[in-house]
């Protein structure tokens, strides 16, 4: 089930509501169905002998299994994981990293399931962390997918920061590189990597230059997202907030030249993404400098 299975269900983050209206077993009472759970986990931890767990006042039970740079979420703040989710019994439900695109959403929000969140709230930076979540701070009775009602969940839960986040994505460029053979590639201090596949003949351009550019922008999979299919996109350089990623490749083309640029995520759209381009997501640009005017 992808990432949904950490998208909120019907419980409410207050800890006392949602004792109450996730209620469990309709045999047993909130209360009865708590400590069912915690005698599961309880179990849990010393079959996998977890050691150092912290219980939170919510009943969620966590350990941190590698220590992070110490900088935590905030609330409304874009999160990026990866993170792996199980059952008790150890069946994989859902993880980011078998799709190898970590996950990204608003932290407090409450677009996720109460447990997740504040288990990536003890989570700081580059640290990763097993959270261990009651079924009421989970899906409760209700269930979710493949998720029965009640049931206890664990994830790993690795809380990327943008270092990590740019090593990610200059894996997947290496990748890229490699499978299609480009060679002279030159990459910069941003990450940007980029190869003149035709040298031009004019000036470079310049801040306050008025351009004329030919372009195809895609993804790694070769899908096609924006492109100039008729003329020339014409607009003076520093003048329309463009991405960085872009920006920095025009100043490496002299007029006439064209070349293929290749974006981490940082110098693209970032964590929040746009239209159809994902959080994170590395992209490409073939880019024609026709004209400086």
């Amino acid at each position: 089930m992808k990432f949904q299975s950490v998208i909120k269900g019907v419980c409410c983050l207050t800890v006392a509501a949602m004792l109450w209206s996730c209620g469990g077993d309709p045999d047993l009472s909130a209360e009865e169905q708590f400590a069912l759970d915690n005698e599961k986990i309880d179990a849990y931890i010393a079959t996998n002998n977890l050691q150092n767990v912290i219980t939170t006042n919510s009943g969620l039970r966590y350990v941190i299994i590698e220590e992070g740079s110490g900088n935590f979420p905030v609330i409304e703040e874009l999160v990026v994981v990866h993170y792996k989710g199980s059952l008790l019994d150890g069946n994989t439900f859902d993880t980011s990293y078998d799709r190898g695109v970590p996950f990204t959403y608003p932290f407090g929000v409450g677009q996720v399931i109460p447990g997740f969140d504040q288990g990536v709230q003890v989570i700081s930076e580059e640290a990763t962390g097993i959270v261990i979540i009651p079924s009421y701070l989970a899906y409760g009775s209700s269930g979710s997918g493949s998720i029965g009602a009640n049931e206890v969940l664990v994830f790993e839960i690795e809380v990327l920061s943008d270092a990590q986040i740019l090593e990610i994505d200059l894996e997947k460029i290496d990748e890229y590189i490699d499978s299609k053979s480009l060679t002279d590639v030159v990459e910069t201090a941003s990450g940007l990597n980029y190869v003149i596949t035709e040298a031009g003949t004019g000036d470079n351009a310049k801040e306050g230059d008025d351009i004329a550019l030919k372009y195809k922008g895609y993804r790694l999979d070769g899908t096609v997202f924006d492109e100039t299919t008729t003329g020339t996109f014409d607009y003076t350089i520093g003048e329309l907030g463009l991405i960085d990623g872009w920006e920095e490749a025009v100043f490496l083309l002299n007029e006439g030249a064209q070349g293929t640029f290749i974006l981490p995520s940082s110098i693209g759209y970032g964590k929040s993404g746009y239209q159809a381009i994902d959080p994170n997501e590395v992209l490409i640009f073939e880019l024609e400098l026709v004209s400086i005017n």
